[in-house]
Parts: C-alpha cells; structure tokens; sequence
C-alpha cells in the first residue's frame, strides 16, 4: 500500500504497472472539486497571469531605463510566472477530462516541474526582493544593493538552485494507470515502490525551498519595520517607507493565502508517508496547492506597487504611448511600412519603365501592376483613413480637445477591417501557383489527381509532338523520292 499527496494506492494483483484506489479516492478524484473548481481556479490564473506577466516582462525588458537589481529580481520573477502559466491549460484539460491524463509521461513531468519549480522560484525571488529592499532601507549609502552584477549572479544561482532540486521529479514516473477508474492519473497516485522516494524528496525541497527561505524574509521583514519604526520621528512617511510597508504586506498576504498553506501541508503528508499513517485529506492538500498557483497573479502587484516606474511604464503602454511621451506608437507602425511599400511600388515602377521597350508587356509585368493597383486600393480603402483618424482623435484626447468626429472615426475604423476581404485578392492575382491551388481546391481535385493529370498531359503534349515530327520527316521523304 502506497500513499502519493494523500492518495492511498494499491497494486493490481492482475498487473504490477497498475494501481487500484479506495473509495474515498476514488471519490475525491471523480467529485466537483477536482472536476469543475480547480479547472476553474486555473483558468483565472491563465487569463490573468499570461497578459500581466507578459507584460511585466515588456515592462522590464523594453521599456525600464534603468535596470536595478529589484527590477532584475522581479523580471526573473516574471519569467518564471510565465513559464508556469503556459503550461496550465495541460493542467485544465486534465482536471475536465476527469482527472484522465492523455499527454504521455513527458509531458506531466515538465508540468509537474514547472508546477514546482515556479512555486520556489517565486518564494526565492520574493525573498531576494525583500533583502534587497531592507538592504537598501537599512543601508541607503551601501553600493552593494545597488549593485547588477550581485543581482544577475544571485538570479542565476537561483534558477540553477531550482533546476537542482526539482531535477528528482523528472527521475520518477509521474503518470500512474488507475484501474478501477480506468484513468491515467498525472501526480495524483504513485507506485508503492516510489513512495521513500518520493517522500524524501518533497520534504528536502519543501524544507529547502520554503522553510529556509522563509525564515530569512520573516526576520528581514522584522528588521526593516524595526528599522522604519525607528526612523519615523515626524508624522510624514517618506517614499521609501510607503514602498517597504507595501511590499512588506504584499509578501505576507501571497505567502500566508499562496505558499504557507501548501508547503505546510506537503510537510505533513509526507511526514506521515514516512511514519506509514493513513490520512484522507487529499481534497484539502490539492486546494492548497491550487491555492499556490495564484501567485502567478499576484505577483505582477508586487512590481506595480513597488516600482513607480514600473507604474508609469504600464500606463504608457496601455495607452499606447512611446518613451519620449505623448507621440502614438501606431502612426509609426502604419508609417514605415508605408514608406518601405511607396519606395518599393516607386522602384518597381521606374524598372518596368526601363524594361518596357515595346508596347506589348509580359505577364510579370501585368503581374506587378495588379499587385501595385491592389495594394494601393487596400492603403486608401483601410489603412490611410482609419491611421490618419485614429492620432487625430488620441492627439485631440490627449491635449484636451473636444472632437465631435468620433463617427467618422469608428466607420473609418469598420473600413479597415475590409483588409481581411481584399488581402485573399493579393494571393490570387501575385500567386499563379494559388491561383491553381485555389481551383484544384474547388473543383475537390486531390494533390495526387493533379499530379496524375499533368503527368497525363506532359505525355500527351510529348505523343502529339513526336507524331508531328514522324509524319514531317515522312514527307520529307517522299519529296525527295
């Protein structure tokens, strides 16, 4: 008998590389919590954790100036949400196909990985954060916390650090086949034989990963209120204490709702694994570890509450605003390639003028000139009217203007989505081998047809013309008998 994250397994005696489970497994795995909430749980993760954390990485990557090791420490931060939340919808499907895993074994590993790997990056990289914050609080003048180099080498120590101790969680089967549910479960049941195991290492990494860490930023947070308490004589709180009070808060609330509740219960599941106590509390343990997830949403608040520039950047994005201010970045994005089209048309032009010496043009230069009349029509219909409108109406927005052209404006913009009718247009007339493709399509000819039909052809065209030599040199015979 074998237990795996509360989950109580037995060998099928008809099949060794399968496993049966009790009733209260059974249950768990077949009931709405496992079915319905946590797949739901994990869909607000993705929807909300792939755009912000993209974001943040933009933010920091792009658009910071100044690259300083908090920055550092949170665009790591941000990768690794990211690099957790790509890989939730393979949780979500499992979740709604009944805890049925279809993927294969490679694939639960890594996403088992990642589940992990992003837990303890992110506690780690929290941690450095708040280190970083007290060091800079408690030692305003000191270079250290202000340099890169410690902040690139303590990232990288970090990932390897993680890389190190999830690598155990690839060296085992991850995926088990259940048989009196007839499903292939994905960490939920383990193999008897797994279990030392297993739970040695979940408690290394949970100690490691989470005990450690966690002692270090509970006292560095305690030191720096120690420290602020101290320094606040007057009644105003400068920015620096309004920034480490936030971050102080913020960390509490992501590791008492994300990270304590989990780890605590891993430790204690695979304590009792170790003493061989049977406890049914799976449904509370997966909560928590569904609960741990969320911190791939949470973090982008840490960055925004921390970073006023970080705050600035976000709001320039979102409106759409470059580095320098106030300039849109979509009339630069309709504006070069407008430029590089109207050269390229321009160039074209002056070469079929040189190449056109008599009065009869071939069919690449019909070719180009449809393509130029096409484009042209596409730039004027869509493109030029809704841009143009499109910086009127935020240039008018942003300096305060009032414009009553808003009409105009959204029916320009109804005119631009004609691009997606018009461009299927430019494949048929630039491409003769879409052309053909397109007719072969509707006339439900198969790849292999056509072929057979031009070979059919060729042979055709090759018979007819062999026939026409024979009977030429026939009578050229006769004419000279």
């Amino acid at each position: 008998m074998g237990i795996e994250r509360g989950f109580i397994g037995m060998v099928d005696p008809q099949d060794a590389d399968r496993v049966t489970v009790d009733k209260v497994t059974a249950d768990t795995l077949r009931s709405s919590l496992t079915t319905v909430f946590l797949p739901i749980v994990y869909i607000v993760v993705f929807a909300v954790g792939l755009p912000t954390n993209a974001m943040a990485i933009w933010v920091f990557l792009f658009r910071t100036k100044k690259k300083h090791p908090a920055a550092i420490y949170m665009a790591n931060l941000a990768l690794s949400d990211l690099l957790f939340v790509i890989w939730t919808p393979l949780k979500i499907a499992y979740h709604f196909n009944g805890n049925d895993w279809i993927y294969g074994e490679r694939l639960c590993k890594v996403l088992v990985g990642f589940f992990y790997g992003n837990m303890y990056c992110s506690i780690l990289f929290i941690t450095c954060i708040s280190v970083q914050r007290y060091w800079a609080i408690v030692y305003p003048l000191s270079q250290d916390c202000r340099n890169n180099h410690v902040a690139i080498g303590v990232s990288v120590a970090v990932w390897v650090g993680v890389w190190l101790l999830t690598t155990p969680l690839y060296l085992y089967d991850q995926t088990v086949k259940v048989t009196n549910l007839n499903i292939i479960t994905c960490h939920d049941v383990t193999r008897p034989s797994q279990n030392s195991m297993a739970a040695g290492f979940f408690l290394t990494m949970g100690t490691l990963g989470f005990v450690v860490p966690t002692v270090l930023c509970v006292v560095v947070n305690v030191l720096m209120l120690k420290s602020l308490r101290n320094s606040m004589t007057n009644a105003s709180i400068t920015k620096n204490r309004r920034k480490a009070v936030v971050l102080i808060i913020t960390v509490l609330i992501i590791f008492l709702v994300c990270f304590t509740p989990s780890n605590i219960m891993m430790l204690v599941t695979y304590s009792l694994l170790l003493a061989q106590v049977v406890h049914n509390d799976y449904g509370f343990y997966i909560t928590t570890l569904c609960l741990a997830s969320l911190n791939s949403c949470v973090d982008p608040f840490i960055y925004y509450f921390i970073s006023e520039e970080f705050r600035e950047q976000v709001k320039n994005t979102l409106r759409c605003r470059s580095q320098r201010g106030g300039s849109h970045v979509a009339g630069i994005v309709f504006l070069v390639p407008s430029l590089v089209n109207i050269l390229a048309y321009i160039l074209l032009l002056k070469a079929l003028g040189h190449s056109m010496t008599d009065g009869n043009p071939g069919k690449n230069r019909q070719k180009a000139i449809l393509l130029i009349v096409t484009v042209l029509v596409t730039f004027l219909v869509c493109f030029v009217s809704s841009t143009t409108m499109l910086v009127i109406h935020y240039t008018l927005l942003k300096d305060g203007v009032i414009n009553n052209g808003y009409g105009f404006y959204i029916t320009t913009l109804c005119l631009a989505s004609l691009n997606s009718c018009l461009d299927p247009f430019i494949y048929y007339f630039v491409s003769e081998d879409f052309r053909d493709h397109v007719k072969n399509t509707l006339l439900c000819r198969s790849s292999r047809t056509v072929e057979r039909m031009r070979v059919s052809f060729s042979s055709m065209k090759y018979s007819r013309k062999s026939k026409a030599c024979v009977s030429e040199s026939e009578n050229t015979q006769s004419s000279t008998c």
